[in-house]
């Protein structure tokens, strides 16, 4: 039989958890003491993460609390439990031969041993080489004595799960969530576990409730099918009105203290919402007291103390380093991954086993785990597959390896070969006429500076001056981009004096630009454009963007 493919990474959170108490702080249903003794965390519902609080596992399921995978099958405990329907102490559910999890992969039923009703065990179907899902090739058919049926040997499952969120590529075709996204609607719980539990993977509020399913299951301890779980929020500051009332800050009120610090990041960062010396004063506007700033080593009067676009307050909150340029240590800066999507905190964020700095240098998609779409993800391909000599391949070619994954996979009929081998030469021909449209494109932009930037915008964002604009589309590729800026001052000759504010050394050509500044580093500039360079020189300089002060910036071009 084929080795069941290793249990998923993704963390399934807790399906159902009691208030805590004094006895039991996480509410898993076991006390403190007896956690310590059984090894489990006394301060996570749900220790070894597989969609089962420890004190279900100990007095319901009699699963190991501290194996998410308890039988070794391939399938986290609380999937098998509350998904397949499967044993998590056995591993071989229906006795056929096969482990529930190689079943789940070649979508055989794991409940029973005879898929397809032909008379076989679904185990001896396989070692003999027949389809356990079709009856017709069974022993004893007219079928089984005039069909030949060729196999072949692959390293790669059958219905792979490309993202490492728990749910196979034909499960997450029936669910319409992401492949490539392990979690379809970001509300940071992933796509296997929101499956598991009930709610609606492609939506982040399942109850409607005002407040994200993830939110619910992993900070507020609330029911996320439950409108009425915790309750509102009518002053908008993050915690439910019970909650309010608990604590003693006002529910209509978004800052009770008045201290220019919300309750809700108050109360999660452990500050007293009630007193208004609490924090105390902030230097430079961050959202992170001067206080605080000296517990965390950050510049209490620098809003963004690691200079990566992202004011200290923020990053605290987000859970980046506000001493760390790039928290993740992928390659790109946290501000730069909060611009194309990425997440700052996790070097891989799609988990196709590159990491984000690794994908934009080598132009795949670091937000989708299979960037060509031919079933194998983008780590495979450049990583390789052991075994398997079609890898190495090309991430950006949906042609290599060879198509689609199920034109490598065993075929049922001749019908099955015809269509995988279309299927095939399609994606390779999509491929080849992208690839040549693309080439077309890269040599008319090869020679000369670069054209003028288009859409040039900046916005105050509070604490932050925030500017984007668009590659020119004309010229050579930029190299870099330059942002300078004017307080309206002309020299002696009437022509406008403009300063240089940065530098943007540019990864991807054809992306947008985007850069951050704190405002105390743009009050009284009135007046922004930008310009692209390269080896060949400075380019023509963008159209004025509009004031900070949200006045019309007067209309052409900045090259006086």
């Amino acid at each position: 039989t084929t080795t069941p493919p290793a249990t998923t990474t993704t963390t399934i959170p807790p399906t159902t958890t009691i208030p805590p108490t004094v006895d039991d702080t996480d509410g898993d249903g076991l006390d403190d003491v007896d956690e310590l003794v059984i090894g489990t965390d006394p301060n996570d519902p749900d220790t070894d993460g597989d969609g089962l609080v420890d004190g279900e596992e100990v007095n319901d399921t009699d699963t190991d609390p501290l194996d998410r995978d308890t039988d070794n099958d391939g399938i986290a405990d609380g999937i098998e439990v509350f998904d397949t329907g499967t044993d998590p102490k056995d591993p071989d559910t229906d006795d056929d031969g096969l482990v529930d999890g190689e079943e789940t992969e070649r979508e055989t039923d794991p409940l029973d041993s005879d898929t397809d009703d032909g008379g076989v065990n679904d185990g001896d179907e396989v070692a003999r080489g027949t389809d356990p899902r079709d009856p017709g090739d069974d022993p004893g058919t007219d079928a089984a004595t005039t069909t030949t049926t060729t196999t072949t040997t692959t390293t790669l499952a059958l219905d792979p799960d490309l993202d490492g969120d728990g749910l196979t590529l034909s499960q997450e075709d029936d669910a319409g969530t992401d492949p490539g996204n392990p979690d379809t609607d970001g509300d940071g719980l992933g796509d296997g576990d929101e499956v598991a539990r009930g709610t609606d993977p492609l939506d982040e509020d399942t109850d409607g409730d005002g407040f994200g399913d993830g939110d619910e299951v992993l900070e507020l301890g609330s029911d996320p099918l439950d409108p009425n779980d915790p309750g509102g929020d009518p002053d908008g500051d993050g915690l439910p009105t019970p909650l309010e009332i608990d604590i003693g800050t006002d529910p209509n009120d978004p800052d009770t203290d008045d201290d220019t610090v919300d309750d809700g990041t108050e109360f999660n960062r452990g500050l007293d919402p009630l007193d208004p010396t609490n924090p105390g004063p902030d230097c430079d506007n961050d959202r992170f007291a001067d206080s605080e700033e000296a517990r965390a080593g950050t510049d209490e009067c620098n809003p963004d103390t690691d200079d990566d676009g992202i004011i200290d307050g923020d990053e605290f909150d987000d859970g980046s380093n506000p001493l760390d340029p790039d928290s993740d240590n992928d390659g790109l800066e946290d501000g730069t991954e909060v611009d194309i999507g990425t997440d700052p905190t996790n070097p891989d964020t799609d988990g196709d086993g590159l990491s984000d700095g690794e994908e934009i240098d080598l132009g795949t998609n670091p937000r989708d785990a299979d960037t060509d779409d031919d079933g194998f993800s983008d780590g495979e391909e450049v990583n390789g597959v052991e075994g398997d000599d079609r890898f190495p391949s090309d991430p950006l070619d949906a042609s290599d390896p060879g198509g689609l994954r199920a034109a490598l996979e065993p075929s049922t009929s001749a019908f099955s070969f015809v269509q995988g081998t279309v299927l095939g030469l399609g994606a390779a021909l999509l491929a080849l006429a992208g690839w040549f449209l693309w080439l077309l494109a890269a040599r008319r932009r090869r020679e000369g500076v670069p054209g003028a930037p288009l859409n040039l915008t900046v916005a105050d964002e509070g604490n932050v001056a925030r500017f984007a604009w668009d590659p020119p589309t004309k010229g050579g590729p930029p190299t870099s981009y330059i942002l300078e800026g004017s307080d309206g001052t002309v020299d002696d000759d009437g022509e406008t004096i403009w300063s240089e504010f940065a530098v943007v050394d540019v990864d991807d050509p054809e992306a947008p630009g985007t850069l951050a500044l704190p405002v105390t580093r743009t009050q009284g500039t009135t007046s922004w454009k930008v310009l692209g360079e390269n080896e060949h020189g400075r380019g023509p300089a963008s159209e004025l963007a509009a004031r900070l002060d949200g006045e019309a910036a007067n209309g052409g071009t900045g090259d006086d």
